[in-house]
């Protein structure tokens, strides 16, 4: 292959189309693509064959933007994404290589954006293909925002059920909140879990409106002698799963690797396999003191807090410190840290929640809890926080009147939604804001005989360094490690995101019967901020002049009500306290 000539061919392509000559503009492009097929015929011929073949794409499409041809061009670009997205599967090209070709793709991305034709100045606006084209691209927008989704979450919630077909039917001038009632109600159809509005179930007393409500929580089933803390949870899976536990207290939770554990060795037994531990040395996992007693106390919150430091620490320590050009590099050696990183994470949440619904089955009311049975107004509403079914069993209380917003034991398994509302790039952000002046987030570090020298953590480089030119990355496949980690993590939160305005979007019917509420009742509640969305919709939902009844249990307890009042902005005289 005749490298030379290619690039020269692609250089005065790129030049005829910088100075709009058409006549040279197309010779050059017919030259340069007889030059391309008789040197370039195999589609994988190596990295050399790649990197040309990105090259010529991407004068191409450039020379194709020029003439108006948007179609040539989207074909080509596609192309070469499809063509990328092999190549980073292949084992035959390097992280560096990999890299490279990367960067090509960015540019051609950059030329031509994924949207309905090419620049915008070779658009005919007034075309009715745009204009419909237009409308389905802002309709995916519209439902995604409107249900408060992420953009991939709205695309992988709507692709099974064809919308395109059904926004192909509607009128381009539709305003947004009937575009998103009719796509919704298209989705619910087809076996959809968000119903519209008006196909909601509206929640009445006996056929009329209700005037009371109930909010229960945990400390309800907790005050009848049920074991459904979260610390119960933990014992129970301990003793299925042990080798969940000790991933959860590894990767999830604010504390930084060295300090979670009671001993120094503690990190790097909890990374073991569980049979290479068990077997060969009978050991358990560490006991880690600081998770036992607060990580788990605090389940909900940081079962969404995937401890990025603690990620990128394991990982800098689990990577080979050989450079990928020496003898005796093996690329295993490099992705086998980064799968069984992400690999752990995500079975270790998928296990999580298998054994939390299988949990929440074994719970049970202890002897004797009827005498601790509380008087409870039957003619209301109930908003449940708990999965299990003791307000029916126990109490009587019809179906018809409570409202699971999180699931109940009777669903299938992962229906049940655990804590949620923490955002990935507001935890982010908070998590880095907290942590940017650490002593190890520094850029001179010292070291035992005391000299200084450029801070070369992974996690440091990859959260808080801002000039990679001027970083310490020590070994070129590290650089391209975090790159490779940062992608995983992103795809993790987005798989693992549970929405908070999602669930409201999905209980509206619920929400929308309480117009005439005058007075809220909470029984058992923690009043977190994991929670806070919800009752910010019940406060709009009730009557402005309603009046709370909120349970305590300790004085704990009270100052926690005060914080809830304030943050609900509740006047005090609408607001009464008793002790369960």
């Amino acid at each position: 292959m005749d490298k030379a000539r290619i690039i020269q061919s692609i250089s005065e392509l790129q030049e005829s189309v910088r100075k709009g000559d058409t006549e040279s503009m197309y010779r050059c492009a017919h030259a340069l693509n007889l030059l391309f097929v008789e040197e370039v015929s195999e589609p994988f011929g190596g990295y050399d064959a790649a990197s040309m073949r990105f090259r010529v794409a991407e004068a191409m499409i450039s020379f194709y933007l020029t003439i108006g041809e948007t179609s040539r061009a989207g074909t080509l670009r596609n192309r070469i994404v499809a063509h990328y997205q092999a190549i980073r599967k292949s084992n035959e090209y390097s992280v560096r290589e990999k890299h490279e070709l990367k960067e090509t793709l960015q540019r051609i991305k950059a030329l031509f954006p994924a949207t309905l034709h090419g620049r915008r100045s070779a658009i005919d606006k007034s075309d009715i293909e745009y204009r419909r084209k237009l409308f389905i691209i802002r309709a995916y927008r519209w439902f995604h925002e409107s249900h408060g989704m992420l953009p991939l979450e709205g695309l992988r919630y709507l692709k099974p059920f064809n919308v395109e077909a059904l926004l192909s039917t509607l009128p381009v001038d539709m305003p947004k909140a009937e575009v998103v009632e009719e796509m919704t109600r298209h989705c619910y159809a087809m076996g959809g879990s968000l119903a519209p509005y008006s196909l909601q179930r509206q929640y009445a007393i006996k056929g009329e409106a209700a005037r009371h409500l109930y909010v229960i929580g945990n400390g309800f089933d907790l005050h009848h002698g049920a074991e459904s803390g979260y610390r119960n949870f933990r014992r129970y899976l301990y003793r299925r799963s042990p080798e969940t536990v000790g991933l959860f207290d590894l990767y999830f939770g604010p504390r930084s690797l060295e300090r979670s554990f009671s001993s120094p060795v503690g990190w790097f037994w909890c990374m073991q396999p569980y049979s290479y531990r068990h077997k060969e040395y009978g050991l358990r996992y560490p006991v880690a003191t600081w998770s036992r007693m607060n990580l788990w106390k605090d389940f909900e919150a940081n079962l969404g807090e995937l401890n990025r430091e603690k990620v990128f620490d394991i990982l800098d320590m689990q990577l080979p410190r050989v450079d990928e050009g020496e003898e005796g590099f093996s690329y295993s050696e490099y992705y086998a840290p980064l799968d069984n990183i992400t690999g752990a994470v995500n079975a270790c949440t998928f296990e999580m929640k298998y054994h939390f619904h299988r949990w929440v089955n074994t719970l049970h009311y202890a002897k004797g809890f009827r005498k601790k049975m509380l008087a409870i107004d039957k003619d209301a509403l109930f908003l449940n926080f708990n999965y299990t079914l003791f307000l029916e069993s126990e109490y009587g209380v019809p179906a018809e009147q409570i409202c699971y917003i999180h699931g109940n034991r009777n669903g299938k398994f992962g229906s049940l939604i655990l804590g949620h509302g923490s955002h990935d790039e507001e935890a982010f952000e908070r998590w880095r804001h907290k942590n940017r002046n650490r002593r190890r987030y520094r850029h001179v570090q010292k070291d035992k005989r005391g000299r200084y020298f450029r801070n070369d953590k992974l996690a440091y480089l990859a959260f808080f360094h801002k000039d990679d030119s001027n970083a310490n990355w020590r070994l070129p496949i590290r650089y391209y490690a975090v790159q490779e980690a940062e992608e995983r993590l992103e795809k993790y939160y987005d798989l693992n995101f549970k929405n908070t305005a999602k669930v409201i979007d999905a209980n509206m019917g619920f929400f929308n019967s309480l117009g005439s509420v005058g007075k809220v009742t909470v029984i058992g509640c923690s009043l977190g901020t994991v929670d806070m969305d919800y009752y910010r919709k019940l406060k709009s939902s009730v009557k402005d002049d309603a009046h709370w009844e909120i349970s305590y249990h300790s004085p704990e307890d009270e100052e926690r009500i005060r914080k809830f009042c304030k943050e609900l902005n509740l006047d005090a005289g609408c607001v009464s306290t008793f002790r369960m």
